[in-house]
Order: C-alpha cells, then structure tokens, then sequence
C-alpha cells in the first residue's frame, strides 16, 4: 500500500496519512465528531481554521428557542415577587386610607349636627348648676329622671372636676354641683328641717362615678366624705370669716393693752 494513503485501525478511531503533512482526523476530531452532531470537516478543509458547522433547519431552530433557558434569573425572580408584594401592600393601605376619608367626613357631617345638640344640652345643665335651693334640686332631680342626655351631659361634666384620691374626688363634685348656702342650710343625712341629699339621684351619679375612677374606694368614705364637705358648709359660706375677725379683734385689744402697760420710751 502507498504510505500516504496507509490506512491502518487504533480501536475505533481511523487516522489517514497523507503525504505526512495534508491532515489527518485526529483522536481530538472524532471526539468533538461525538459531542457534536453537526461538526463536520472534509478531505479538503482539514486542520484548524477550516472547520465549519452545518447550517441548522428552521425546526432545529425552534426546538432551540425553546430550550433556551429563561433571562430572568432566580435572583430576579425574588426581586420581582418582593416589589409585588410591596405593590400589593400599598395597594391596601391606599384604600384602607380612602375609607378612612370617607368614614371621617361622614362623621364629621354627622357631629357638627351633633355638636350643635350637645351644647345645647351643655348649656342647659349649666343652667340648674350650682344648685343652691331645695327648689333647684327638686328641679334638676327631675330633669335627670326624664332625660338621658341630661344625665350624661352632667356625668360628662362631673368626670372632669379630677382629684387626687376618692375623698378628694367626692369633695370636689358636690362643690361642682351644690353652693356652700345650700351645705350651709342642709345636711348629708337629713335632721328636723334640714333637707337629706344623700339619697338624690344627682348625688348617686358622683357615686358611681368616684367608684369608677377609684376601686378601692368604698361607700362608707363616700358617706364620710359627704357628711364632713356639708357639715363645713358654715364655715364655706361665711361663719368663718366672722371667726377670722373676732380673733383679728382680739389679737388687736391685746395688742393695744400691752402698749398701755408699757412704760414710756425715757424712762
């Protein structure tokens, strides 16, 4: 056989000699032979830089295009479905906050309807308060008895006068509600002609609501507390200035008669 057409088998592999230099399919060919199926190379287009690659169908196109992996990453993916979310979320809040709107403005048609009849109201108990004749009591009992906005209106008001404890709280609401001419004239429990307060339903009312605000304080401190602001009502309504005045007095006839006893300047 001619040594330049000298064929001869290594395993699977066949390497043609030709004239030593024009080329050979290598071990290396007919691998990439294996892993491509369209690699080619010919007789004439041998060696590195002439290979070529067949021309792929329109099908084989297709079929690519579809196995081609997606350009969205998982990475993007994540980042994508978190503005989602965040989308989402302000989206809620967004109209959770129009119906806060809505509800606010019906409301706020609603209460100036409502204002408008709550001062009216306010300013009628203001009317009764203080009270200070057994007239005005029986009155404003009345009042209390045949309207319930009359009543919160007060307990509105009564809630407000504050203090720092029970006794406190109790002295402070019935100096809200009565004058000291009328503690001065009556008393808590009712002797001879005196008229008994602490079975009025004004008086009940500052009841309830001291034992709201403190627990721990019990009916009879608020009996205690009652009997004790009615008792010095005399004393609130004027007897105590007299008292102040008679010991001005006495402290000044005192005065007057160590002067007198006293020997003069030179001597």
């Amino acid at each position: 056989m001619n040594k330049r057409h000298e064929r001869y088998y290594n395993g699977r592999n066949i390497v043609v000699h030709a004239g030593g230099a024009a080329g050979k399919k290598t071990l290396e060919s007919a691998r990439k032979a294996a892993d491509d199926s369209q690699y080619s190379s010919t007789a004439e287009m041998v060696g590195r830089g002439y290979r070529s690659r067949k021309i792929s169908s329109p099908v084989r196109c297709a079929l690519n295009l579809k196995k081609k992996p997606n350009i969205i990453s998982r990475s993007d993916d994540d980042s994508f479905e978190g503005d989602q979310e965040k989308l989402d979320c302000c989206l809620r809040l967004l109209r959770k906050l129009v119906v806060d709107v809505t509800d606010l403005k019906q409301r706020n048609v609603s209460n100036n309807g409502n204002s408008r009849v709550n001062s009216a109201i306010s300013e009628e108990v203001d009317t009764y308060l203080k009270l200070n004749t057994r007239d005005a009591v029986i009155a404003f009992e009345e009042k209390l008895a045949t309207s319930t906005a009359f009543e919160n209106e007060f307990t509105r008001k009564v809630k407000q006068v504050g203090g720092s404890n029970g006794k406190d709280f109790t002295e402070r609401a019935l100096a809200f509600t009565f004058t000291d001419n009328f503690a001065k004239d009556n008393t808590w429990e009712g002797k001879i002609t005196k008229y008994k307060v602490n079975n009025l339903k004004v008086v009940a009312i500052c009841e309830k609501i001291v034992f709201d605000k403190y627990p721990s304080f019990d009916k009879n401190e608020f009996s205690k507390a009652g009997t004790n602001w009615f008792r010095l009502g005399n004393q609130r309504a004027g007897s105590q200035p007299k008292q102040m005045l008679k010991k001005m007095a006495s402290a000044q006839t005192n005065a007057d008669a160590t002067e007198r006893n006293s020997p003069p300047a030179g001597n």
